[in-house]
């Protein structure tokens, strides 16, 4: 199985990531490429330099995880400057709200860190007469999407953890195929949902996890066994 690893992070992670995650699963079987963010970059300083542009960076992970296979996502707390206004937490919770299904990992070098960004999400006990319930839990509903809080740098075991589930494996290799087998060709199908689509649009849709998705990893599966049933009688 090979996969992408998407990492945000203003420090040099590519030794380290190739030591501690690479090695380890690449002996079992995993071929896992980490594709490195550094927020703090040049190109993502602001046209007045004024700081570091958010959503340049946002925008740039967007692009990774669309045209690439990354399956994982790991964002350091801090990884911008002092004076710039977010944190690895506002790069999580925007890819959250187009790529929610993706594992997120965050790790910061101090709990206390990242446990006030987080809290300065959330409103205020005097902003609460203000601000409209669905919004709060919304809001509430976003961060639980943060898959694994790791305390410190040491975020290779959640990452080497999550590809030893089997279940993660199968339907992560599954979508890979069908993202790079022949990815635009229109798919013709007995199943009428499958008709019109193309392998890579179904990979998409079981990648989501919609409940649309899910019925198509079902009907994979059948389709697969009904022919290799049909080509035995041969």
């Amino acid at each position: 199985m090979r996969t992408h690893c998407l990492i945000i992070d203003d420090d040099n992670q590519e030794e380290y990531f190739n030591t501690h995650v690479q090695r380890v699963l690449r002996a079992e079987g995993v071929e896992i490429v980490p594709v490195f963010v550094k927020p703090t970059d040049r190109k993502y300083l602001k046209s007045d330099h004024s700081g570091l542009d958010l959503d340049a960076i946002v925008s740039d992970c967007k692009n990774l995880i669309d045209t690439l296979d990354i399956s994982i996502i790991v964002s350091d707390c801090k990884v911008a400057t002092r004076k710039d206004p977010f944190t690895g937490v506002d790069i999580i919770l925007a890819l959250i709200e187009t790529h929610p299904k993706i594992y997120k990992i965050l790790y910061s070098a101090t709990i206390k860190d990242a446990i006030k960004q987080i809290l300065s999400l959330l409103p205020t006990k005097a902003k609460m007469e203000d601000t409209d319930v669905n919004t709060v839990i919304r809001d509430l509903a976003k961060i639980a999407k943060i898959n694994d809080f790791v305390s410190g740098k040491g975020y290779e075991q959640k990452v080497i953890e999550y590809f030893r589930n089997p279940e993660i494996c199968y339907k992560q290799h599954l979508i890979n195929v069908l993202k790079e087998c022949a990815p635009d060709v229109i798919f013709k199908s007995c199943y009428p949902p499958f008709n019109g689509k193309t392998l890579k649009e179904i990979g998409r849709e079981i990648e989501s996890d919609t409940p649309q998705g899910r019925e198509f990893q079902e009907e994979l599966i059948r389709q697969t066994l009904a022919y290799m049933v049909a080509i035995n009688h041969e």
